[in-house]
């Protein structure tokens, strides 16, 4: 399933990868599940059969997860010829860093953003370890994983050359197949070409409440200290959250603080510690927070003074803060809706 989107912070999303399975507390009232369960019994959607389970409290996944084929090369093909630039939400019905999806599938996704560097590519994970630990691996040791990476490459170029030479048969002057020859071309030598880490992919944490931003802020802020954009997303926020002040706690008994704003980290006794990679604490500000409420039945109430909080702190580091909906489903006007430079698409304004 993949298309249009009522999501606001993106414009389409695409789903190579369906299924998933409960991670924390904001996987209770999960969005997607629901979809998987609907779609389940649909015979035009085969991908979500068997995906989901009834229990006494709805739907819930079974822990499966399905790579579907076609789904990333038919968005391939309709975003190279696409006349605007995208922002596009990959995996919205899954998790690319479940325990159970390869690395073989985040180089399928990775090689699909290199191959579209005028399109935002949002990731989005409940499993920043994971990523990291896949991520981490195709950045320092791609000459070992050069059969993945031409794997995942391959599909890409097939499909954008299968569709060059439909257009060619009807019409031998066709732009559009002319327009999918060269991106086929482009990928055939994206393994020489592709640099990590790749600079229009958008690599997002969720953070539900503290914990959960304690337990997930080192991997993401080591992402960004390696050269990625990150951002943190709270929605559904069930609890205040505090990204400028996280505290981390070591085996010893011994903790620290981390600003995820400013991307500064420091202790009660020394004061300021090193971020550096090489240190104890990699640490880069995030560029980008997220958050919302959840709506719906059985939704958690939340006073929106927390995002307020939140966005105000965003504005004084200097982080763009997207705000969507609040308990009841409005968008208030005082709350911001800013996107990372980067990030913007044609004819949006700064």
């Amino acid at each position: 399933m993949s298309g249009a989107t009522k999501i606001e912070f993106c414009h389409m999303t695409v789903n190579p990868l369906v299924g998933c399975s409960r991670k924390s507390p904001g996987c209770d009232h999960c969005y997607a599940v629901t979809m998987a369960r609907r779609h389940g019994g649909n015979p035009k959607t085969p991908q979500y059969h068997g995906l989901t389970r009834m229990s006494i409290g709805g739907p819930e996944w079974t822990g499966e997860v399905r790579w579907v084929p076609g789904v990333l090369e038919k968005a391939l093909v309709g975003l190279t010829l696409c006349r605007t630039s995208k922002r596009v939400f990959i995996c919205s019905m899954s998790d690319i860093a479940h325990e159970k999806a390869t690395l073989q599938h985040l180089a399928n996704v990775y090689a699909f953003a290199a191959a579209l560097p005028r399109h935002k590519i949002i990731l989005i994970t409940k499993r920043p370890d994971l990523l990291l630990l896949r991520t981490r691996a195709l950045m320092e040791r791609l000459e070992n994983f050069r059969d993945t990476w031409d794997a995942a490459r391959k599909q890409l170029y097939d499909a954008c050359n299968a569709a060059a030479r439909a257009r060619f048969s009807v019409n031998r002057d066709s732009k559009s197949a002319l327009a999918l020859q060269n991106k086929a071309e482009a990928i055939g030598i994206l393994y020489a070409d592709v640099r990590f880490p790749l600079k229009n992919v958008m690599l997002m944490a969720t953070v539900e409440d503290q914990e959960r931003l304690e337990e997930r802020i080192e991997p993401m802020m080591e992402l960004a200290a390696r050269g990625w954009h990150t951002g943190l997303i709270s929605e559904p926020m069930l609890s205040g959250i505090d990204p400028d002040r996280i505290t981390i706690s070591n085996e010893d008994g011994s903790g620290y603080n981390i600003n995820a704003l400013e991307g500064t980290a420091w202790d009660e006794e020394n004061g300021e510690l090193s971020t550096d990679l090489d240190g104890e604490v990699p640490a880069k500000a995030i560029e980008w927070f997220v958050c919302g409420m959840e709506q719906g039945p059985g939704r958690r109430l939340l006073d929106i003074r927390f995002a307020m909080a939140r966005a105000t702190e965003c504005a004084i580091a200097g982080v763009p803060c997207f705000f969507k909906k609040d308990s009841y489903g409005r968008y208030p006007a005082q709350m911001p809706r800013h996107f990372p430079e980067w990030m913007l698409c044609d004819g949006e304004a700064k």
